[in-house]
């Protein structure tokens, strides 16, 4: 069930806007300026909204890749330091690299 459209928001335009308002609610075949406006406030809130999380996922993904590169470069220097381990311990033991 729709919610009662009882509060008034009086506001004041631009003509551009007016008209960037009529033209979009002769387009989408808008019954009234006002309701016109309702759905784009709606449009406007939903798109904030969608965009923050998409923000949100955005940066997790960010977070993610520099997680997964931060292990890659740790994995990396332990490899290298096991290398370095071994050729010491060849050097001090006699060991061989095999």
């Amino acid at each position: 069930m729709d919610e009662p459209k009882d509060v008034r928001l009086p506001i004041m335009v631009t003509a551009s806007e007016a008209d960037a308002i009529d033209e979009w609610r002769f387009t989408n075949r808008v019954p009234s300026r006002a309701e016109a406006i309702r759905q784009l406030i709606s449009l406007g809130l939903r798109a904030t909204a969608e965009r923050a999380a998409l923000t949100a996922a955005a940066d997790k993904l960010s977070q993610w890749a520099y997680d997964d590169t931060i292990y890659d470069e740790a994995r990396n220097d332990l490899e290298a330091a096991s290398d370095e381990i071994d050729r010491i311990r060849a050097v001090l033991f006699g060991e061989d690299d095999a």
